[in-house]
């Protein structure tokens, strides 16, 4: 899709957290951890390009059931999400 607000664009990436050889995914807590002391606001990572509007980086466990008439679904993994939008020549 062709972007409609001259040099406006959106990115939203999901990357999967892999479990180990036992099913466990014991790097999700220090992951957690590590995205919660990121520095937000000025000193932030995406503050110091100056072409960033917004930008969200999370980790996501599972999604939300709605209920019926859908079936229910989980995540296989959880995924660290970035989602930003941002001015600029590609």
């Amino acid at each position: 899709m062709g972007n409609r607000y001259d040099n406006f664009y959106g990115y939203t990436g999901m990357f999967p957290v892999l479990r180990d050889v036992a099913g466990e995914a014991p790097k999700i807590t220090s992951l957690r951890r590590c995205l919660s002391e990121l520095e937000n606001g000025q000193g932030s990572l995406f503050s110091r390009t100056g072409l960033v509007h917004g930008a969200r980086l999370f980790l996501l466990d599972d999604v939300v059931y709605n209920g019926a008439p859908s079936p229910q679904e989980h995540l296989d993994y959880a995924y660290v999400v970035l989602s930003i939008t941002f001015d600029g020549d590609l």
